[in-house]
């Protein structure tokens, strides 16, 4: 079924708010050194400020670095620092050996219950969203733990938010578990190793070599543009006043909008209300989508495939049901987050279903789930099903759908949510049902195919359990 209309453009504002940080990180200082390096005083005197010492600008510090009136020491790494001491930035400029300050509970999980420890914290992505975590306030960078940097939120008040493919950062240990701070071409961004020849990079990133690793680059070359029109971005501060930094959610390409207070935009562009608040929204030119499979907004110059065969999976998550006690219903289960890689050594193989409350086909795909089960099962099959809409187009599910869903269908295997739509990106063709069988101990696509029918289905089974 062909996922069409505006309903697809969704235009989230978790990427379009602002930031605490700039966009300058990689960059050199005017006098050609690299920030964060030990030095002189501005003026190019020597200084005697030892790390401790009291200080009340950078100059005062052989280090170069006075931050609370402290002269801290530089860093390139989380190993650098001692004693409790993390490797932080407060200004996207410079880094430096800091002690935490932040509370415990940042970046704790969330899901579920949708609330934290401290009633002063926030539950970013809510109860329904996998991967829900508590974050809190912060002024600068060096206020969040190193995986996190400051940014304002729709309340318009900053808080540690994670950095994800992009995000700008100086070192491995700000990305992420296996992922890596990249310097290309002047800007340093958070990506991971990538496999040339396999769609393993985001739909609008290429597997390039950078600093002799093959990693995930923008297709733009850049991660932040000049914030003109369609130009990508990290937050609405790399945009150009009044503008927001907008995602595609077909493609999850962020790129910078424009206000449109009078109604007017560019030719391919369309003036549309954008949520800032519950209850408040702007006014922003953004990429007008075409009726058509890809529902491509006209900048996104080349969309590239994604975990097609070959290719291995990220560890996918979602807030749903599991048939735990083996009765072969869902019917009565707590909710949890299930991953796939739950089910490492459990299963052989995983067929990832990807389907919305609308689609006829999905539900007509899913009754037929205790069979697949009954019949594979046995033999190493387990079925992770995905929605990411409601029975309205363009309605976010909720555990109360999924509820609906679940008594009415009665899927077998695993059932769950994907508000904020990590799955759909996964389409590349643009119409659902989508199916995966994927490797349930590699995370290894063995084989991918929208719509569907039992018998091929059936057969394409047989193929990779070995029947």
């Amino acid at each position: 079924m062909k996922m069409v209309g505006r309903t697809l453009l969704v235009l989230l504002l978790a990427a379009a708010l602002g930031a605490c940080s700039g966009s300058g990180a990689g960059t050199k200082d005017p006098d050609g050194s690299v920030p964060g390096q030990e030095g002189g005083s501005p003026d190019g005197t020597t200084t005697n400020g030892q790390v401790g010492d009291p200080c009340t600008q950078d100059g005062d510090c052989q280090s170069s670095i006075c931050y609370e009136q402290t002269c801290r020491k530089a860093c390139s790494a989380l190993t650098d620092c001692t004693g409790g001491d993390e490797c932080t930035s407060d200004d996207a400029k410079r880094t430096f050996c800091n002690t935490p300050t932040y509370k415990a509970d940042v970046g704790k999980a969330c899901a579920i219950s949708g609330s934290c420890p401290d009633s002063t914290m926030k539950c970013i992505g809510g109860a329904d969203w996998a991967g829900a975590y508590c974050t809190a306030e912060c002024k600068t960078d060096a206020d969040c733990p190193a995986e996190y940097f400051c940014r304002e939120l729709s309340d318009e008040k900053t808080y540690c938010y994670k950095r994800e493919f992009c995000g700008h950062c100086f070192h491995d240990g700000q990305c992420g578990a296996g992922n890596i701070c990249a310097l290309n071409n002047g800007e340093s961004f958070c990506t991971y190793e990538c496999t040339p020849g396999k769609t393993d990079c985001p739909r609008f990133a290429e597997c390039k070599s950078v600093g002799g690793k093959n990693v995930c680059v923008h297709q733009a070359g850049t991660c932040v543009g000049d914030g003109k029109l369609c130009t990508p971005c990290i937050t609405k501060n790399d945009c150009q006043d009044k503008a927001l930094c907008l995602t595609f959610t077909y493609t999850q390409e962020s790129f910078c909008s424009q206000e449109c207070g009078g109604g007017t935009c560019p030719t391919s562009y369309d003036c549309v209300d954008i949520s800032t608040s519950a209850t408040e929204s702007v006014k922003q030119c953004a990429p007008h989508t075409d009726t058509t499979s890809q529902e491509l907004p006209k900048c996104v110059t080349k969309l590239n495939p994604l975990a097609e065969v070959g290719a291995k999976m990220k560890d996918f998550a979602m807030v749903g049901y599991v048939d735990s006690n083996n009765d072969g219903s869902l019917i009565g289960e707590k909710l949890r987050v299930v991953k796939l890689s739950d089910y490492k050594g459990r299963a052989k193989v995983i067929l990832f279903n990807v389907s919305a409350g609308w689609c006829g086909p999905c539900q007509q795909e899913t009754k037929t789930f205790e069979y697949l089960m009954k019949t594979y099962g046995p033999s190493g099959l387990v079925i992770f099903q995905v929605l990411f809409d409601t029975d309205k187009q363009g309605e976010r599910p909720t555990a109360a759908f999924l509820d609906i869903w679940v008594n009415a269908l009665k899927p077998m295997g695993a059932s769950g949510i994907d508000p904020v739509r990590d799955s759909v990106v996964f389409n590349t063709e643009g119409t659902t049902p989508l199916n995966m069988i994927v490797d349930a101990n590699t995370l290894e696509v063995l084989d991918k195919f929208n719509a569907f029918s039992l018998a091929s289905t059936e057969a394409k089974l047989k193929t990779h359990l070995g029947l």
